[in-house]
């Protein structure tokens, strides 16, 4: 009887220890877990070969007066939907009627580029590589950050691929609490990535695995960040990190009323409609918390700050019969900016 009492003590206690190594682990918010995670439930997100992004069949309508093209890519069923909504039977769809049809895309016009599901934001890349000026400013208007440490470009990681700024607007998803499973914490330590969160989101903190003891790091959170305090517990385990307070998109809007244009700087504009709530789109991917209006005043803020010739959009998961009413209310208030600040002749 004795023997089964301290057996069972014993197994409880093994456990017990167990447990508070894992709780410790997890308390110094290592990210081993994580990566195995990705490793063996990663595989799902849309990857894609470069042979297979050439044969994707698309459309390019073309206004002359605008010097603006469109450029339906019809990677999947959803955005065959947007094409044949906005084209119509006969030219009686959504799209201006000035937009014809044109085999190829003309040489330094500005473009819009539409998909569907944001499976395929990583085709921004894409994209941007058929531009004539290469933009070295990358705005993305998305739920999530799409800048995933998972050493690939998919849907989720592709961002880091960029090799200009970064300015990611609307954030909800992943910054809160640990962030790194959603943002690398090299590229936001590099200076080239600044975050302007969804306001509701800015209220809580953030953890970011950032060395802010290494040269020059806290003076580059500081610009990046509302404010931040050293992780001192997670440090004395050798594992420097910090809780940070995000801007939100409200700061970023006023700062860009303050800041005159700079016509220099060439940029291009990444939307996926998930950074709208539930109650405008379904996207497939989740929802953010802001309204198409929040979407237009910051593509008007951009356009208006900087030399804008190239977007994309997409998000929409083709649920529904036709597109959301948020999806063509963006995409005209995308068109009527980039028509009204001619760039490239």
């Amino acid at each position: 009887m004795i023997l089964r009492i301290t057996s069972v003590i014993r197994g409880r206690v093994t456990a017990a220890v167990l447990l508070v190594l894992v709780a410790v682990v997890f308390w110094i918010r290592s990210d081993v877990f994580f990566n195995i995670a990705r490793a063996v439930f990663g595989g799902g997100a849309a990857r894609i070969s470069a042979d297979a992004v050439r044969r994707i069949e698309r459309e390019v309508y073309f206004s002359g007066h605008r010097n603006l093209a469109v450029v339906f890519y019809l990677a999947d069923d959803a955005a065959r939907r947007l094409r044949d909504g906005a084209v119509g039977v006969g030219g009686a769809g959504w799209l201006e009627p000035d937009f014809k049809r044109l085999a190829s895309l003309p040489t330094n016009s500005k473009v819009i580029f539409v998909s569907g599901s944001g499976t395929y934001h990583h085709h921004t890349l894409r994209f941007i590589s058929e531009i004539s000026r290469r933009p070295g400013v990358l705005y993305l208007i998305d739920a999530h950050s799409d800048a995933r440490p998972s050493g690939r470009s998919d849907c989720g990681s592709w961002v880091g691929s960029f090799d200009g700024d970064i300015v990611f607007l609307g954030g909800y998803f992943g910054l809160t609490r640990e962030t790194m499973r959603w943002l690398d914490p090299a590229l936001l330590a590099s200076g080239r990535l600044k975050v302007y969160a969804a306001p509701n989101v800015a209220v809580r903190r953030g953890y970011v695995k950032i060395n802010i003891k290494s040269a020059g790091s806290a003076e580059t959170l500081g610009r990046i960040v509302a404010d931040f305090r050293a992780d001192r517990v997670a440090g004395f385990f050798g594992k420097p990190g910090a809780w940070v307070r995000w801007k939100t998109t409200d700061d970023f809007l006023q700062s860009s009323a303050k800041t005159s244009r700079d016509s220099s700087r060439v940029v291009h504009l990444s939307i996926d409609l998930d950074v709208l709530s539930a109650r405008h789109i379904d996207t497939g991917w989740g929802n953010g918390e802001l309204n198409p209006a929040d979407v237009v005043a910051l593509a008007r803020a951009i356009s208006r700050r900087e030399s804008l010739l190239s977007a994309d959009i997409c998000g929409w998961s083709g649920d529904g019969k036709s597109a959301p009413a948020a999806f063509k209310e963006v995409f005209r208030a995308l068109v009527k900016e980039m028509s009204s600040h001619r760039g490239a002749k």
